[in-house]
């Protein structure tokens, strides 16, 4: 709060005000001080920016440079200010933007008093707010920008608004411009989606105005394409049912023992929101390879052998069509490919503390995540999957990994290792290569299992490990 109030400060009585979101918010009775539009007059403007960045302690980067649009971040106090320039009265830039609950404004010092008195409101938006109604400012406003769709679906969804019947129409015409649309931009618009309680809502609308098809068309792909026993769904429809699950139990993990929620839920929490959407999608699209992999075997019934590889190989180009980071690309490439594994370890009749460091080395920082996503992919198999042997058999093998995983860590996931990689390097007197890492996994394994190595034992265990590997 320091930081936006030395803001107010910094610009009392200037001719500055608040646009979009943190008006609407305000009409909503939500003060939001931390994500803020401003305008400022375009012949101040460079000064005010000057203000701003003495008082925020950050330089601003650019947005769209030659219109003046540039945005503060601090991330001290998590405060972003969008600063744009404005030209004549401010109801000019309120007609150029996307719903009438965006177009709205009121002076900076009015914001900060919380005042609603002078509430600069052309299109009736805080009208629409109250009675939930999301409607255009303009006709075209999807077509002059396709992922205000996206925007539209978070709105409807997170917000419980009712979209106006010329607002669906104009989202379906514009939906195919998606496809030209700057992945960043979308993949942003994403996030915000993908990482709230009412994701599947917003899933639900773009699928209604076709936008879900033009973004994914490998998730298109699996509609119609039956699954055979142990299935009651569609490929498509059980990806559908496995998604809302799964976003279900990540904003409510309470599936597991009382002592394992608060954990689970902390640990989610410090994902970063990109991370979090990467998952998301990631449990979206983990059955993609499965139109490709579909076959028939002798006895009549269907395979989808390495479908996970197939999805996992289908997954980079997604990434880099959204702009996705690398770290982010490579959570979602690597929960697909990885989402049969939980399933394969919980069917180990004899599972023991060697498995949970195998299934937790593998899997590392998608462990949590993943072990919530497999319980909804149980859960979008059949209305029945949730009773039975199966069920109870893989709570069980989750219990025992995600226990391992936050009371036993160093026990099991890493274990203290008696010796490093020059220390076996220079004891086998090799060079080197894949052979070390695979040799470091073994011991690592062998301590999971209390083997409780010293230096002597460890290095004689690689000289047997290295014997076998060579034969291989």
């Amino acid at each position: 709060m320091r930081m936006i109030n030395a803001v107010y400060e910094a610009l009392a009585g200037k001719p500055v005000y608040v646009v979009g979101g943190a008006v609407r918010d305000l009409v909503l009775g939500r003060k939001n001080t931390r994500d803020i539009d401003l305008l400022l007059p375009a012949a101040d403007a460079d000064a005010i920016r000057i203000a701003l960045a003495t008082v925020i302690g950050t330089t601003p980067y650019p947005l769209k440079a030659d219109q003046g649009l540039y945005r503060f971040q601090s991330k001290e106090s998590g405060l972003k200010i969008d600063v744009a320039p404005y030209h004549g009265g401010v109801g000019e830039n309120m007609a150029g933007r996307d719903f009438t609950q965006n177009a709205m404004a009121m002076t900076l010092d009015d914001f900060a008093a919380g005042k609603k008195d002078g509430l600069i409101d052309p299109y009736g938006g805080s009208t629409d707010i109250l009675s939930r109604r999301l409607r255009m400012v303009a006709p075209l406003v999807f077509r002059d920008d396709p992922v205000r769709i996206l925007r539209a679906a978070r709105f409807c969804s997170e917000l419980g608004m009712e979209p106006a019947a010329d607002l669906l129409g104009a989202a379906r015409d514009g939906a195919r411009g998606l496809r030209s649309c700057a992945g960043e931009r979308v993949w942003a618009e994403l996030v915000r989606i993908l990482v709230s309680a009412s994701a599947p809502g917003a899933l639900d609308f773009l699928e209604g105005v076709s936008a879900q098809a033009v973004l994914f068309p490998e998730l298109e792909a699996e509609r119609e394409i039956t699954q055979g026993q142990h299935h009651s769904y569609c490929v498509y429809e059980h990806s559908r049912r496995v998604f809302d699950a799964f976003v279900a139990l990540w904003h409510k993990p309470d599936v597991f023992s009382e002592r394992l929620t608060p954990l689970i839920s902390r640990q989610l929490s410090e994902l970063s929101p990109g991370l979090v959407a990467a998952c998301m999608l990631g449990g979206l699209l983990h059955d993609i390879g499965k139109p490709a992999a579909r076959t028939h075997r002798d006895n009549g019934r269907i395979s989808f052998y390495r479908h996970e590889h197939l999805g996992a190989a289908m997954a980079p180009p997604i990434a880099q069509r959204l702009r996705m980071s690398k770290t982010e690309g490579r959570a979602m490439v690597n929960f697909i490919r990885l989402h049969t594994l939980p399933t394969q370890v919980a069917r180990i009749s004899k599972r023991g503390d060697v498995h949970m460091h195998r299934l937790g080395r593998r899997l590392g920082m998608l462990s949590v995540p993943m072990s919530l996503f497999t319980i909804a992919d149980l859960m979008g198999k059949a209305p029945e999957a949730c009773q039975g042997k199966e069920f109870d058999q893989m709570m069980e093998a989750l219990r025992h990994f995600l226990e391992a995983w936050f009371f036993r860590y160093d026990e099991i996931m890493a274990p203290g290792m008696p010796v490093d990689g020059e220390d076996i390097v220079n004891h086998l007197e090799l060079t080197p290569g894949k052979w070390l890492r695979d040799t470091l996994d073994h011991l690592a394994e062998l301590q999971a299992a209390g083997a409780a190595l010293n230096r002597e034992g460890a290095l004689r265990e690689a000289e047997k490990f290295m014997s076998r590997y060579k034969k291989k």
